[in-house]
């Protein structure tokens, strides 16, 4: 999460309701959320439409844009050796 409270790109948060939101954002600066309903809901995954800006709410978890760009970077420095 940003300094000015608003989500990164990769930013993932537990809504109260137990939905975990991914915020992405594509290259023209459009803002989609990834979503995953709880597991009573069957643990179901879904895209967002388009939005202009991002909006959060609930706990923030992590950032997996970072968690996986060091993953890559680790598989790739392994394939190497």
């Amino acid at each position: 999460m940003s300094v000015n409270g608003k989500p990164n790109e990769g930013d993932v948060y537990l809504d109260t309701d137990g939905y975990i939101v991914c915020y992405v954002k594509n290259s023209n600066g459009c803002w989609y959320q990834l979503y995953i309903s709880p597991e009573s809901k069957d643990n179901t995954m879904w895209l967002s439409d388009a939005r202009k800006d991002a909006y959060t709410g609930g706990k923030h978890m992590m950032n997996i844009k970072d968690l996986l760009i060091s993953i890559r970077k680790e598989v790739q420095d392994e394939s190497s050796s």
